[in-house]
């Protein structure tokens, strides 16, 4: 594929994709810090054992049904990024069945294992401010458009457009810089002359009407643009490809995780209806599912109940999962007894494909988790966004004819090509070897992983303020 067509191809996507590129860079941007913004981040939270957290279950619920005889148990949760057990509630003659998910939503109370306390029934419905309404909407935004199901089609297939706007812009990257030297060169070896007026203008400039100089004032704005384009996008290449292919992969995961839950749960639905399960202590239901699914974490459980055909439901993640929650878990459907013989469990195994994805979910979202790594992707986005607004400016001149503006006629000259042209991809290559290193190196447990990968995309941020300082 030669040069012009790749040019083509690179236009053609980024005038469909940049609004949609440079919203889900603002957006992101925002997201980045949206647990600050609210005030509920858990940075520097001790991490929890979830199994031993479960340990406390029975002596919460105990407590509950003494002290609330008129209400259920629903769903029992670990509250994530704390040490808490939260119980979902329900009043016994209540037929409507709550809007809530797991341990998310309708009334709930909360269960300190270590002081052994409980606290009083509270309602999951979540107070409505304008903060949390602003945030609410960038996310939908962010995530679907604010288009539901078919939100998540469109992001899917817009950031993977995106990501081959930037791999073509790439590509680009060696035949324009090289072009930008050889008009580098021509500028210099203009003979410099003195109009009538006192001013200095090149040759060809002089031998045209004056009106042309406001126009070269313009031209060398828009190759400075053009150059600047070129520069911060390369920078950023490899950071733009990696977040437009995972958010595709984000994407394609919450499909195909609904379409796998609903096919589970329908399946589960005509499995178990012959029969319903007793209702046993937590830690009794937790040893039998465990038993039959030695080595996951359990998320989270659903009492059986009216409202789930008298079911339980565990949700397992994997233990080297580093937010199993974000997965949802792999949904098991159970009638248990207290005869073991009776025992009925129904799930189908997670996909092969979903660990691919969870990956590209850890590469987009879990690998800047310290302060001073959100900062430093907050600024590798504001370039991001600022090289793909050069990019349409650029295009935006180019259907208005800016770019006639210096056809005229320049002064020939034998030019020699820079002792440094072979060199062209250097800098590059390394900016995106470190931008790999600072992205990937997070999701390691090797020592000092955020450290490292702090300063490896502080270093490309560092040596591009020196390149353009020297141009």
């Amino acid at each position: 594929m030669n040069t012009s067509t790749i040019y083509k191809l690179h236009k053609y996507l980024s005038i469909f994709s940049f609004l949609f590129f440079f919203l889900l860079c603002i957006t992101g941007l925002i997201l980045l810090f949206r647990a600050e913004i609210q005030g509920s981040h858990t940075m520097g939270a001790a991490p929890m054992n979830i199994n031993t957290l479960w340990d406390g279950a029975d002596k919460g619920a105990a407590q509950f049904t003494q002290k609330y005889p008129d209400k259920e148990i629903l769903n029992i949760s670990p509250a994530m990024g704390s040490h808490l057990l939260r119980y979902r509630i329900i009043d016994k003659n209540n037929t409507h069945e709550p809007r809530a998910r797991m341990g998310m939503g309708g009334d709930y109370i909360i269960y300190n294992p270590h002081s052994q306390q409980l606290t009083a029934p509270q309602s999951g419905k979540v107070t409505a401010t304008p903060l949390r309404t602003t945030m609410h909407i960038i996310h939908e935004l962010h995530t679907r458009l604010a288009l539901n199901r078919l939100g998540l089609y469109l992001i899917g297939i817009i950031s993977f457009i995106c990501g081959i706007a930037v791999v073509s812009g790439a590509f680009l990257y060696g035949p324009f810089s090289k072009a930008a030297r050889l008009r580098r060169a021509r500028l210099k070896s203009q003979p410099i002359v003195t109009s009538a007026t006192g001013s200095t203008c090149s040759l060809a400039i002089e031998n045209n009407n004056a009106a042309i100089a406001p126009r070269m004032f313009k031209e060398s704005i828009r190759n400075r643009i053009s150059n600047l384009h070129r520069e911060l996008m390369m920078l950023t290449a490899i950071f733009g490809f990696l977040l437009s292919i995972t958010g595709t992969g984000v994407a394609t995961f919450f499909i195909l995780n609904d379409n796998y839950n609903k096919e589970v749960a329908a399946n589960a639905k005509i499995e178990l209806s012959t029969e319903k399960s007793d209702i046993l202590t937590p830690s009794e239901a937790i040893a039998k599912v465990q038993s039959r699914f030695p080595g996951q974490l359990l998320i989270s459980m659903d009492y059986p109940s009216r409202f789930n055909g008298g079911h339980y439901t565990f949700y397992l993640g994997r233990e080297n999962d580093d937010d199993p929650a974000l997965f949802l878990g792999q949904p098991v459907y159970a009638n248990i007894c207290e005869n073991a013989q009776k025992d009925h469990f129904y799930s189908q195994p997670i996909p092969w494909y979903f660990t691919g994805l969870t990956t590209l979910i850890n590469l987009h979202i879990h690998n800047h988790n310290t302060i001073a790594l959100k900062i430093v992707w907050a600024i590798w986005m504001v370039i991001l966004s600022v090289a793909s607004l050069f990019g349409a400016l650029l295009t935006f001149q180019r259907w208005r004819k800016w770019n006639s503006w210096t056809k005229t006629p320049i002064a020939t000259a034998t030019i020699m090509p820079e002792a440094n042209q072979g060199r062209t991809w250097t800098r590059p290559i390394v900016w995106g070897g470190l931008t790999l290193i600072g992205m990937f190196i997070p999701l390691t447990g090797i020592p000092h992983h955020n450290e490292i990968a702090l300063i490896a995309l502080i270093l490309p941020l560092i040596d591009m303020v020196y390149v353009l300082a020297k141009k």
